[in-house]
């Protein structure tokens, strides 16, 4: 519908899940997957958005991300956007200076990283983005060592956002729902054009329309899980994730990009949301398996496939 915006469509999911599985994700120091509630990840959202509200963020201003997919990057990106902010995300692949142009151009104040190489890289432009007033670091490692002036670990900032919520009870709550399907969502930079990268302004009326036609498409259920694995900085990928909130489906983060097939082993994902070379990949690495395999097999498997199609 128009008039829906990503935190109404958020909050109308949370209501009716609660304690049911948001997503998973795989435990770096276990090797174990975890699985977090729509309850525990709405924990998470409210201490970053109150957070952001501390720091005098208001609606319309433009928050960054870079980093690799992963589990914070969609918490963080809710937050922002309950917030009434803009998510501008950055390609973690990009180069200090292509880093430096976005996040000037978008006129962000404060980034979220995910690594002490992200710091470190944007640390090498630091002249170069005077706006930045400050860094937030989704991982870490052993600690942040060198300079920690304008930094914050993510534990820092949610500690921050717990206790804005305990001065501000209402700050949040009155926040979001002030958010208008005409407010812009994201900002996402073009890449493949000339010249610099454009600024693409989608609002939350877009979003929710184009959330609204994928389900049309490709109908999703409340049972239906997918494996998360393309970039964030893209809304591609950020769209699928809003339409599988808003069918109330389930997300698992990939590890990294070389196990996605392991994962679709191991989790038989219903509803895929990928590119076409993903695919192609797949596609190819099948058939030169086939090809290894005695006549018989293989005649069996070409059987197979023209049952599948005439099915």
């Amino acid at each position: 519908r128009a008039d829906r915006t990503i935190p109404g469509m958020y909050h109308a999911q949370l209501a009716r899940f609660g304690h049911r599985v948001f997503g998973y994700h795989k435990d770096t120091t276990s090797g174990r997957w975890i699985a977090t509630s729509w309850s525990d990840a709405a924990e998470t959202v409210r201490n970053v958005s109150n957070a952001l509200l501390s720091f005098g963020v208001k609606r319309g201003d433009r928050v960054g991300i870079v980093s690799e997919t992963r589990p914070e990057w969609s918490a963080t990106d809710m937050g922002i956007v309950c917030a009434g902010a803009i998510t501008v995300g950055v390609y973690p692949t990009s180069t200090p200076e292509q880093c430096a142009y976005v996040l000037n151009h978008a006129e962000v104040e404060t980034v979220f990283v995910e690594d002490r190489h992200q710091l470190d890289k944007l640390r090498s432009v630091r002249d170069a983005i005077p706006l930045v007033k400050r860094f937030v670091v989704f991982d870490a490692g052993q600690g942040l060592p060198g300079p920690r002036d304008h930094v914050l670990t993510s534990s820092e900032l949610l500690e921050i956002g717990q206790r804005h919520a305990v001065a501000h009870p209402k700050a949040y709550e009155e926040r979001w729902r002030a958010v208008v399907p005409t407010d812009l969502a994201m900002l996402v930079y073009t890449s493949g054009t000339t010249g610099p990268p454009k600024g693409v302004m989608l609002t939350h009326r877009n979003i929710a329309a184009t959330v609204d036609a994928a389900n049309l498409a490709i109908p999703m259920r409340d049972d239906d899980l997918g494996i998360i694995f393309l970039p964030l900085a893209h809304s591609f990928q950020r769209t699928a994730n809003y339409a599988a909130m808003a069918a109330g489906g389930t997300g698992v983060f990939a590890e990294r990009i070389d196990k996605i097939v392991d994962h679709m082993r191991e989790f038989r994902p219903t509803v895929q949301a990928a590119v076409p070379r993903v695919y192609e990949k797949i596609y190819q690495r099948i058939h030169a398996k086939v090809a290894e395999a005695p006549a018989r097999r293989q005649a069996i498997f070409k059987w197979a496939v023209g049952i599948g199609k005439q099915v």
